[in-house]
């Protein structure tokens, strides 16, 4: 075997290479030249590929339609500001945060009880959960005269809620017209005596997707996050005798987890019919798939019943009003949690409103006017720490502190914001805002969708003011839109605390859609 830089020049080269080998009396080229173009075209063609998929991905990320890292992070976010806005125990379940404090308001009240989906795990505007949508359900149908409060906690199950109603004696608190219990496929799960689950859980790994410092993750985040939630899933650890959570919700509909199950509904009926106040059971789906709910309502549904309590299955409504299939996303709360989000929570007041107003009528009240000249009231705000603190009728003062500041929202707007949330819709006509260390702002518009009562996931912006002084008027169509939330994105002169004075004038009153 002789290797040599270039070929006999009696033997016809076809094309260049960077050397030959001569073997057995042929002679093989090392490197053709344009294999290496080849394979240059190749290269580039992946990137542009690479490229063109990551911007697609980062799209549908922003639209809502797909997890990403990104959403990760906001999502975990959102669930640490959602602990220091709601003040609920274990002991103290009921809900209440400083802009909806719990109190005797002298109104007809609607007691709705459950876990997570009444907590807002993942919620950036707590109006959104499903029992505050029931409330101006039921003032959309008239009922002014009705508040709705709610009980709840991650993670907690029918077991729970009977110690709440009967062991810390939340009735004799709440003193409620009406008991709404929200039905969620995870409430069967039990415990024994000793705090032992009946059917535990297999407990897995978090996905590692977040590599900031690897070069793939910051070239092409996008596309990394989603082969590191493919991988994941193959390497989530085992635990002998636990199961998958979606398997897991079969197995407690099981056994010795059943039977314990159908104990705590008896006692609930029992107790819930010695209290004379009247209650329901619902169920919340959150996805329009038939056979997925069919196999977890199945069981329950007959012990509810021989338990005495009513148990109104909402899933054949939920799947004739969206269809079947689609973007799971659609309904949830944000990409990176699967909790009810507004087109969801909407539709199960709207639901729930409408079983009130025939199977409890008595309970509500007779209907009653809105109240006249009903003003703009902000009764939910992000990052807890802003603070809106109410200086006249229309006017407030925002705190942004450097806690505020080191913790705002940045999706779905993609850059960081603070939100004011309405207790009710309201149509605004003007929108002022000012501060001494004020650089610039931009204000962001969050409508109902008039067709589902819901709240819109795009925004529309009203454009960036600088100065010290600032203001948005509303065109003569924004006049009439219901709002649901105001976002502002704020940059001020110096990295100091500070003020800020919002002032904004309605229409005429709030609305609902």
């Amino acid at each position: 075997m002789i290797f040599m830089k270039k070929p006999p020049m009696l033997v016809s080269r076809p094309y260049r290479a960077l050397g030959w080998l001569t073997l057995g009396g042929r002679q093989i080229p090392i490197l053709p030249r344009l294999s290496i173009l080849y394979f240059l075209v190749f290269i580039v063609l992946l990137l542009i590929s690479t490229c063109a998929l990551e911007w697609r991905l980062a799209a549908l990320s922003d639209r809502g339609l797909l997890n990403s890292q990104a959403w990760k992070v906001a999502n975990q976010l959102l669930y640490k500001l959602d602990q220091r806005k709601v003040h609920s125990t274990y002991e103290n379940p009921l809900w209440f945060s400083d802009g909806i404090p719990f109190h005797d308001s002298g109104k007809r009240r609607i007691l709705v009880i459950g876990d997570s989906f009444v907590w807002g795990d993942g919620s950036l505007n707590c109006n959104d959960l499903w029992w505050r949508q029931l409330e101006r359900a039921l003032h959309h149908a008239g009922y002014w005269n009705v508040e709705v409060v709610a009980a709840g906690l991650n993670g907690a199950s029918t077991q729970d809620e009977l110690h709440w109603l009967r062991d810390l004696k939340l009735i004799e608190r709440v003193k409620p017209d009406v008991i709404v219990i929200g039905y969620v496929t995870n409430d069967p799960d039990c415990v024994d005596f000793e705090g032992r689950h009946y059917v535990p859980q297999k407990l897995s790994l978090q996905p590692k997707t977040s590599r900031p410092n690897s070069l793939a993750a910051r070239v092409f985040p996008q596309l990394t996050f989603q082969i590191d939630r493919l991988l994941s899933r193959r390497n989530e650890t085992m635990h002998q005798g636990g199961f998958d959570y979606a398997d897991w919700e079969l197995k407690i509909l099981e056994g010795p987890n059943i039977q314990a199950y159908q104990k705590v509904l008896m006692e609930l009926g029992e107790f819930l019919k010695q209290s004379g106040v009247p209650y329901l059971a619902v169920t919340l789906p959150n996805q329009p798939d038939p056979d997925f709910w069919r196999r977890r309502y199945a069981v329950v549904s007959p012990l509810f019943q021989n338990a005495g309590i009513p148990f109104h299955d909402l899933s054949p409504a939920f799947l004739n009003e969206y269809g079947s299939g689609g973007n799971l996303l659609r309904w949830a709360i944000n990409p990176a949690n699967g909790h009810p989000g507004p087109l969801s929570t909407s539709f199960y007041a709207r639901q729930v409103s409408a079983l009130l107003i025939r199977t409890a009528p008595s309970a509500l009240g007779a209907p009653a006017p809105p109240p006249i000249n009903l003003k703009p009231e902000i009764n939910d705000w992000m990052p807890p720490t802003l603070h809106p603190v109410q200086i006249g009728e229309s006017e407030w003062i925002l705190d942004y502190s450097n806690d505020t500041r080191k913790n705002l929202p940045v999706l779905p707007l993609r850059k960081p914001f603070s939100m004011l949330a309405f207790r009710e819709p309201v149509a605004i006509r003007r929108v002022e805002v000012s501060g001494a260390r004020l650089r610039r702002a931009e204000l962001f518009l969050q409508e109902i969708d008039p067709s589902t009562g819901a709240a819109r996931w795009e925004t529309t912006s009203l454009g960036t003011r600088r100065g010290t002084n600032l203001a948005w008027d509303l065109g003569p169509n924004e006049q009439t839109v219901p709002l649901n939330a105001l976002m502002l994105n704020v940059d001020f002169n110096a990295d100091l605390s500070s003020k800020l004075r919002i002032r904004i004038t309605s229409e005429q009153k709030a609305v609902l859609p």
